[in-house]
């Protein structure tokens, strides 16, 4: 993953450190990734596919929040910083080719690719 443009005030050895200590783990495809109100843990750095952000409103109403997010992009951020729990629902979505319905994250504080 490019981490120039997401980090890119970084030193290339700050970005080495934050890839070494990173993970990355793969969502199937309509897989929840965070849920609305969890509390994050960590920073996450979509690595490959897409991520469709929802939110749901009174009676239960959803609509897109956001999105979607692509590689390079982060989720997670405001929760991880203030403590109050995701503002919307992020889940994973099919590639655009739609030959793969699987695609990754990097978690921990960090993020890889």
């Amino acid at each position: 993953m490019n981490l120039l443009a997401t980090f890119g005030k970084l030193t290339p050895e700050e970005r080495d450190m934050l890839v070494a200590l990173g993970s990355t783990q793969a969502f199937k495809s309509g897989e929840t990734i965070v849920h609305q109100g969890e509390i994050v843990s960590s920073l996450m750095i979509i690595s490959t596919g897409f991520v469709r952000v929802t939110r749901a409103y009174l009676d239960e109403l959803v609509a897109e929040f956001a999105g979607p997010l692509g590689p390079g992009e982060i989720i997670g951020e405001m929760s991880l910083m203030d403590g109050i729990g995701a503002s919307a629902k992020h889940h994973c979505r099919r590639t655009d080719r739609g030959s793969d319905d699987r695609q990754s994250r990097s978690d921990g504080e960090t993020g890889s690719g």
